[in-house]
């Protein structure tokens, strides 16, 4: 079989014989033997003082070669900042110079927690489809809790005393 490469392909040849002794090997005329899909090769004889002309045409395949996606992630580490994040790069890679570099897709990456990166390449005339995904790790922002007390002094008056407030950032 052919696999597509980016290259033409010329896997046939072509003769002509005759009575008398005819046997001359001819040139082959291709169309569409680069692609993926039905290439054809064909040859003609003119003929001469002895002989009448003839033709012939064989039809080949070209199969499609395969892609490779590749997701790569930064190492991080990440830590949940209320953004997403995107620390991941895509290639697609195949035979006859296919070199593609689209955005990943992203789920699960704003909160903490575990995130994808993901991308599928549907794959063309010449090339099958292909994907693949990473996982990162989002980690949990580091909060600070704070109470503040009013100075007081306090007096006694038979009621709970709540001269504090806490509050919470990160």
């Amino acid at each position: 079989p052919f696999v597509y490469n980016g290259s033409a392909f010329t896997p046939c040849s072509a003769s002509v014989i005759g009575a008398g002794g005819l046997n001359e090997s001819l040139t082959v005329n291709y169309t569409d033997n680069t692609n993926a899909g039905t290439a054809n090769a064909s040859a003609s004889y003119a003929g001469d003082d002895n002989h009448t002309g003839s033709s012939d045409s064989e039809n080949f395949t070209i199969g499609q070669a395969s892609s490779t996606t590749t997701v790569t992630c930064d190492a991080g580490p990440f830590v949940y900042n209320g953004s997403a994040f995107t620390p991941c790069s895509v290639t697609v890679t195949g035979a006859g110079g296919l070199n593609l570099t689209p955005n990943a897709n992203y789920s699960n990456n704003v909160n903490a927690g575990t995130a994808l990166a993901s991308y599928t390449y549907a794959g063309d005339v010449n090339h099958t489809g292909s994907s693949d995904s990473e996982n990162f790790t989002i980690n949990k922002a580091d909060s600070t809790t704070v109470v503040s007390c009013d100075a007081g002094p306090f007096v006694y008056n038979g009621s709970a005393f709540t001269p504090c407030s806490a509050s919470v950032i990160g």
